[in-house]
């Protein structure tokens, strides 16, 4: 089950790729979804055996990915412009198996303001993987996100838990909350999405999907994290 997520995890790569040579001044957010979907379903079905294959595809740019955090993610036809964040949102599924993904990528060079913002939200993925290992317990994973953002002076824009399972569904147990009394265990596949939402700026999120194994954290997707 673990590689079949991971295939479905490098069948989204397919349609960040194209996200990637997308992403430039005056190009609408549902123009470079509906390609990220098209690249999964033309080039997803036959990769590795795989007989089905989508992608569900959000992008939302500036003021947009403020609220990419809502439970419905919506692409529009604004165009992006210059400097500002590009979240695109990427749930897959490639023969049954969902992964959960998020990178953020930016229109042309980000200013001092928004790459702090993105270094932080980094960090925090960071950390949060090092700290991967059976026997954690979920709520301090997401403390250990918390903290970082918090540190940095944006804890009140991190407004929902670090993560969930994923695989059969893209929203599953183990929960990744601060209430949660989930454990890790070996074998288990969750995805983490630290974020920083500020209202009249923009969002930025980096979610990837994680196996745990015997000694730490196996990252299934192999797209780059910080897109330059």
């Amino acid at each position: 089950e673990i590689e079949s997520i991971r295939i479905t995890n490098e069948i989204a790569c397919m349609g960040y790729d194209i996200a990637r040579e997308m992403i430039m001044a005056g190009v609408p957010e549902a123009e470079i979804a509906g390609a990220v979907e098209g690249r999964i379903y033309g080039q997803g079905v036959g990769y590795k055996g795989v007989t089905r294959a989508r992608g569900y595809c959000f992008v939302m740019s500036g003021v947009n990915s403020v609220n990419s955090w809502r439970p419905f993610c919506v692409s529009t036809n604004k165009k992006l412009a210059w400097g500002e964040p590009v979240l695109v949102e990427l749930d897959a599924m490639a023969n049954g198996y969902f992964n959960d993904l998020t990178r953020t990528f930016f229109v042309g060079t980000p200013d001092k303001r928004a790459k702090n913002v993105f270094d932080v939200v980094h960090e925090a993925v960071t950390s949060v993987i090092a700290a991967v290992k059976p026997g954690v317990r979920c709520a301090d994973l997401d403390a250990i996100a918390r903290k970082v953002i918090d540190k940095a002076g944006y804890g009140e824009y991190f407004n929902h838990q670090l993560g969930h399972g994923v695989g059969l569904q893209f929203h599953e147990p183990p929960t990744l909350h601060p209430a949660s009394q989930d454990v890790l265990e070996e074998g288990m596949v969750f995805a983490i999405e630290p974020a920083i939402y500020i209202p009249g700026f923009g969002g930025v999120r980096l979610e990837d999907n994680l196996a745990v194994t015997a000694t730490g954290a196996d990252n299934l997707c192999p797209f780059p994290q910080r897109v330059d």
